[in-house]
């Protein structure tokens, strides 16, 4: 095996590190969290790259400076790499366990190098298994739950940083007479290990923080893009983008699927009367009613303006039926308070349909719409069923367990 110098490594290092500095700085994300945790971990890698770069070029021995900033600067650069891990995952790590992590390697390596070479080695060893298992601690979701791959890699990245300081702290307690200049006080064949593992560290950290990064940047435009800022609800986007996902589970498990289209009733009125602002209100409170009486696998989506459009799985006409005949009960019996002399009493139309074997979404939407018009049509406040679907559902939808006794409900299109 070719030898690989150790204060090699350190400098191989130290320059990653600072290319590693100077990636964090290319592209800062959108989000306020990811971007603190790549300005913490620029930092970092900043502090270990002058810390293993200068000294590692002068001449050896090591004079007592060198030492203590060959040592001090990869100790300290541990305690930002552990809170920006945390940062990342949106958890913090308190001043005072940071502060006092810092604290005590100021104090600790230098009482050391005054006590021998031995104690110096040996403390910096076991501080540097100590940092290292506090910043593996910090990243053990990356391992146990994954979210990517790249969080999986760094979390075992780190993990393996770790245990080479415990092996490394191992050796250095068993080690006979006075330990090595460059401190690795390893069998040789391992010394090329450790020097070439400390050498890439760097750069694959970096670069796999970057992917973790660039993957949560990306799962929060994907939430924005299907999540509706006003009311929470679903995008029309991303109804149609999940909405096969959830067609294909329900004809697994033999159960239909229902759609249906709500509007709210006299929504201009509501805006003209009390403003737009309440009317944004408005359609937070609706929507908000509207998923309290779904179950979690209902799809709801804001489909445009006062408008909601709602799939979910049924086990026939009847039972979409009165569950529709359920929202529109919830939304008239649950008055909209906004701090006004008198609540603003709210209602909504609803047309259903059930979506046929082999009949895309839209379609079903479609004569879901048409029906949604015949109840505004026919009073609103009331449920209509498309006519395909009308008289299969009209048993039970009039004296169902869920349906109010006070529910109005339109059969048929000449109900």
């Amino acid at each position: 095996m070719i030898a690989v110098d150790p204060f090699s490594g350190y400098i191989v290092c130290g320059a990653g590190s600072l290319a590693g500095a100077a990636l964090m700085t290319l592209a800062p994300p959108d989000e306020p969290r990811l971007r603190e945790a790549l300005r913490i971990i620029a930092r970092a890698f900043l502090l270990l790259g002058v810390s293993l770069v200068l000294p590692a070029l002068g001449s050896l021995p090591l004079s007592m400076p060198s030492a203590l900033l060959i040592t001090g600067g990869p100790l300290l650069s541990m305690v930002p790499f552990a809170h920006s891990f945390a940062t990342l995952q949106g958890r913090r790590v308190r001043p005072v366990t940071g502060y006092g992590l810092a604290a005590l390697v100021c104090t600790t390596m230098p009482l050391a190098w005054w006590a021998g070479p031995r104690p110096f080695s040996v403390a910096f060893c076991v501080l540097a298994s100590l940092l290292a298992g506090w910043i593996a601690w910090h990243l053990r979701h990356f391992v146990s739950r994954l979210r990517n791959v790249a969080e999986r890699a760094m979390g075992w990245c780190i993990s393996l940083y770790c245990g080479t300081w415990l092996l490394r702290t191992a050796f250095t307690l068993a080690h006979e007479g006075d330990p090595l200049p460059h401190l690795m006080d390893v069998p040789p064949a391992a010394q090329t290990v450790f020097a070439v593992l400390y050498g890439v560290l760097p750069m694959l950290v970096a670069t796999l923080v970057l992917n973790v990064v660039n993957a949560r940047q990306g799962e929060r435009l994907r939430a924005m893009a299907m999540t509706d800022a006003l009311t929470g609800a679903m995008t029309r986007r991303a109804l149609t983008d999940l909405a096969p996902g959830a067609i294909a589970v329900s004809r697994s498990r033999r159960r239909r699927v229902a759609v249906l289209m709500i509007d709210l009733d006299h929504f201009k009125a509501i805006n003209d009367r009390h403003g737009h602002p309440a009317g944004d209100r408005v359609l937070r409170h609706a929507a908000a009613t509207l998923r309290a009486q779904l179950r979690a696998d209902a799809l709801l989506a804001r489909y445009g303006g006062e408008e909601f459009a709602v799939v979910l799985h049924v086990d026939d006409p009847m039972t979409a039926a009165v569950v529709a005949e359920r929202l529109r009960h919830a939304v008239a019996h649950t008055p909209f308070e906004d701090g006004a002399p008198e609540p603003i009493g709210l209602s909504v139309s609803i047309g259903a349909a059930m979506l046929g074997d082999d009949e895309p979404l839209e379609s079903a939407l479609a004569r879901a719409d048409e029906a949604l018009y015949r109840a505004k049509d026919e009073g609103r406040n009331r449920v209509v069923m498309a006519a395909d679907d009308a008289a299969a559902a009209a048993p039970r939808a009039t004296a169902g367990p869920d349906a109010p006794a006070s529910g109005r409900w339109s059969g048929s299109p000449s109900s």
